[in-house]
């Protein structure tokens, strides 16, 4: 599957598979209810510098799988702004 990286409402990159993934990894590592936690389980932040700064600090300490690592450093990259939106690009529909 591939996903889509928006930064402020504006597309900014697509990636392959291993969002899924990453995304377990982080919220094995993270805490509850912080700016990082919320990308992995949501998708999406709102504080993305300080996301930014706890995905900086996890990769420091802990030594993810190396396609886990690449995911995360990719995605790294394009937490600036006020808002960043990872979508797979499936619209759910009720």
């Amino acid at each position: 599957m591939s996903y889509e990286i928006y930064v402020d409402g504006r597309y900014a990159a697509s990636f392959a598979s291993g969002w899924d993934e990453a995304a377990t990894w982080i919220e094995k590592h993270t805490a509850n209810r912080t700016p990082l936690r919320r990308l992995a389980e949501l998708g999406e932040t709102h504080h993305p510098g300080e996301a930014a700064a706890m995905l900086s600090d996890l990769l420091e300490h802990q030594k993810p799988a190396p396609d886990i690592a690449h995911t995360l450093r990719h995605i790294h990259q394009f937490l600036t702004g006020d808002h960043v939106f990872i979508w797979d690009g499936v619209v759910d529909e009720e």
